[in-house]
């Protein structure tokens, strides 16, 4: 797998000004990284031979890559009923709004009152921020998506500024393209601290895209999602975490579901060798999945043209899209 691995081009690291003018939390800077127990619970989860999630802390935020950096600026702690639920993603202002997503099926239960009980959390702009949902955009279940705008204060706006980039929706996928993850899933991480998946199996798996149902056995979506097939390590609490490109930070696409829990071949990195190169069915039902952000397009162009939406809502979903 590795010797598979390093022949996949990972392209240039972006610079930007954003991470010099937001320090991280003063209350971060003696975190130390814990080992991570390798016990029952993350084997219900891994694909490869390790388990490749490592925690983010102020430590080691300042010395990965600049595309890192941004990765970790804007993912955030999502709150539903005061209780951590999953992750959520900053794209940034438009049209005067601080829009963000995650996952259909994080709100699938609670549609109408979203705002009336959600909330962000986030750690590396320099001073705490709790941000609350504003308002509703729309809930997507063929790409999974919902996206909302959040109360911003006046005083907190500068915090944000570069912190926001949106979908790329210019970058081409491809199998093989190396990702990223940065996420609060649960596995061997009982306090929900910020992880990021960037080990020699997370990459895009599949060739195609596919209109799939959900392979979790254990919370399962009754509805069918656009996909592409990776290998990143995640597991519950990861939903709604963006799909890094992991050389330029690029948002190729928004996690949404994995085969839970997995079936030990997919630790045999021989066998995840084997169905990359063959593009077997396997990869379609034994590994992780994400919308693509050509789907995420695709939809959101649809809304627009079918009039699904408030004209205020339309202004911004415009601006949002290429």
């Amino acid at each position: 797998m590795r010797s598979l691995f390093k022949n996949i081009f990972l392209g240039c690291c972006f610079t930007s000004s954003v991470f010099a003018e937001h320090p991280v939390l003063t209350s971060l800077r003696n975190n130390f990284v814990p080992s991570i127990p390798f016990q029952t619970q993350v084997l219900t989860y891994q694909i490869g031979s390790t388990w490749g999630k490592e925690r983010v802390t102020a430590e080691t935020w300042s010395t990965h890559s600049a595309a890192y950096k941004q990765g970790a600026l804007q993912t955030f702690k999502l709150y539903l009923n005061s209780k951590h639920k999953a992750t959520a993603v900053y794209l940034g202002k438009f049209q005067g709004e601080h829009v963000v997503a995650t996952n259909f099926h994080v709100f699938a239960n609670e549609q109408e009152t979203i705002c009336k009980n959600s909330f962000l959390e986030t750690f590396f702009l320099g001073s705490p921020l709790f941000l609350s949902c504003k308002e509703s955009l729309g809930l997507w279940p063929e790409i999974d998506l919902a996206l909302f705008t959040v109360n911003v204060p006046v005083a907190k706006e500068p915090l944000l500024n570069g912190v926001g980039h949106n979908f790329a929706f210019h970058k081409a996928l491809y199998a093989g393209q190396p990702l990223r993850t940065i996420g609060f899933g649960v596995a061997a991480n009982p306090s929900h601290f910020m992880m990021a998946n960037q080990d020699a199996e997370c990459f895009v798996f599949s060739s195609q895209l596919r209109y799939m149902a959900d392979p979790d056995e254990l919370h399962n979506s009754a509805y069918k999602v656009w996909s592409f097939a990776s290998g990143c390590d995640i597991s519950h609490g990861d939903s709604g975490s963006a799909m890094f490109d992991r050389g330029t930070g690029d948002i190729v696409g928004i996690l949404w579901t994995g085969r839970i829990p997995k079936n030990a071949k997919v630790r045999d990195n021989d066998y995840l060798n084997q169905i990359f190169q063959s593009q077997s069915e396997d990869i379609w039902t034994e590994l992780t999945y994400a919308v693509p952000v050509s789907a995420i397009e695709i939809v959101l162009r649809r809304t627009l043209e079918e009039q699904q939406t408030s004209e205020a809502h339309k202004a911004i979903l415009s601006k949002l899209l290429p």
